[in-house]
């Protein structure tokens, strides 16, 4: 044991309740893993499998995980979602969990009766449950326990926030269900993403709250219109996603933007200024032609999603493999080291059945990833590949090697 991990043990014993307070050591200090250590210890010595987990874990956040480690830490973290205490207090199916502790959760009304509640000091990022009343909205998230938490979402209502005094300033990232004011940006000063979701008329992003928005290095709008030079101010922007329509002029004044969501594409000069590394084309898929003159303006681009491309999927291999491109989606499927004489393809688990491997060249693709979750948005639980399953695989697929996703989320 190290002298932190002996340290930590010592001041616990006194307790009246060993593993409550092994439990309150942690949410004391949240970025210590020492305490987490003798948690897991203590859990372990109860055969509670969240030991192991905590320790796998921790040993993956430090890079000492070994192959068979991430194994079994699929296989617990598969087991122990069923388990109540697994994500305690919070619910175990809206919870993610690093180092052994939850740092994002996702949960109903039940959020604000947990006001308080010390489990929070872990947790990172929250997404808020709706129709909350706005009091013990403010009760939960101005709470000192609350006080890791940086990315939020989302918000229907400016007055949401007007509850929360400064607590706002510590984020780093939120969701508004509405057209932001220069009031509530600058309630944000630390803000580096926001994503806009809007209602049915679709407003235009103002001009006045552009100012405000020059610092944020991530922008998401959904259902809000772009005027041509609307994006001209926000030279910092790093990531964009606009589910609408964009005129690609408005993308002029983004030389900094290296990864790029959108719903159509054309050709245009202007894609030659930009540096982009990623591009994901939501709606419409470009024609062929289309997509083989833009790729040529972007020598940089490594990553491209794809709807579905019913075009030609061999051509469309064909020319990604005479570009720079390393990684396509498409229709769910993930290629990765397209220029590699061996392809890894990355499917879900309850995908396999329909994936359609004939698109790359025979002898091209060397493994196929099987990621243990629905492909489904609306199931967010795992479904490990039964050994039958993999055994058809090696049968059906041979030489082909099959393996499953250690490490999906």
């Amino acid at each position: 044991m190290s002298p932190a991990r002996k340290k930590t043990s010592n001041q616990i014993k006194s307790g009246s309740d060993p593993l409550e307070a092994l439990f309150a050591a942690v949410w004391s200090a949240p970025d210590d893993d020492a305490p987490r250590l003798v948690l897991a210890d203590a859990l372990t010595e109860r055969a509670d499998p969240r030991g192991e987990f905590m320790v796998l874990q921790i040993a993956r956040a430090n890079g000492k995980a070994t192959n068979e480690m991430r194994r079994r830490e699929r296989e617990l973290r598969a087991k122990l979602k069923s388990n109540k205490a697994f994500g305690a207090p919070f619910p175990s199916m809206g919870v993610h969990f690093e180092r052994g502790m939850p740092v994002a959760v996702s949960m109903g009304k039940a959020a604000a009766a947990l006001a308080g509640h010390p489990a929070w000091s872990t947790v990172g990022k929250l997404d808020l449950p709706p129709a909350v009343k706005r009091t013990e909205l403010a009760a939960l998230l101005t709470s000192p326990s609350l006080a890791h938490l940086r990315e939020v979402g989302s918000f229907r209502y400016a007055a949401d926030l007007d509850a929360l005094g400064g607590v706002p300033g510590r984020w780093t990232s939120v969701q508004l269900d509405f057209m932001p004011t220069v009031g509530v940006l600058e309630r944000m000063p630390k803000l580096e993403q926001l994503f806009v979701v809007s209602g049915s008329k679709e407003p235009d992003l103002l001009p006045s709250v552009l100012p405000a928005l020059s610092r944020l290095r991530s922008l998401r709008l959904l259902s809000v219109n772009v005027p041509p030079d609307a994006l001209a101010q926000l030279a910092s922007l790093e990531e964009l996603a606009v589910m609408n329509a964009l005129p690609i002029a408005a993308l002029r004044g983004c030389r900094k933007l290296r990864q790029l969501e959108l719903e159509e594409l054309t050709d245009d000069p202007l894609w030659a200024q930009l540096p982009l590394e990623s591009l994901n084309l939501t709606r419409h898929d470009p024609s062929l032609e289309v997509l083989a003159k833009v790729l040529e303006r972007l020598p940089r681009l490594m990553r491209l999603e794809l709807r579905t491309f019913e075009e030609s999927r061999p051509a469309l291999f064909a020319l990604l493999r005479s570009t720079k491109v390393e990684e396509l989606t498409v229709n769910g499927d993930v290629y990765r080291d397209l220029r590699s004489k061996r392809v890894t393809v990355e499917t879900y688990v309850d995908a396999v059945p329909t994936l359609n491997l004939a698109a790359l060249p025979k002898g091209t693709i060397g493994t196929l990833r099987v990621v243990p979750m629905s492909a489904d948005p609306g199931f967010n639980f795992e479904l490990p590949p039964t050994p039958r399953m993999l055994a058809d695989l090696s049968a059906e697929l041979a030489p082909l090697k099959i393996e499953v996703v250690d490490n999906w989320w």
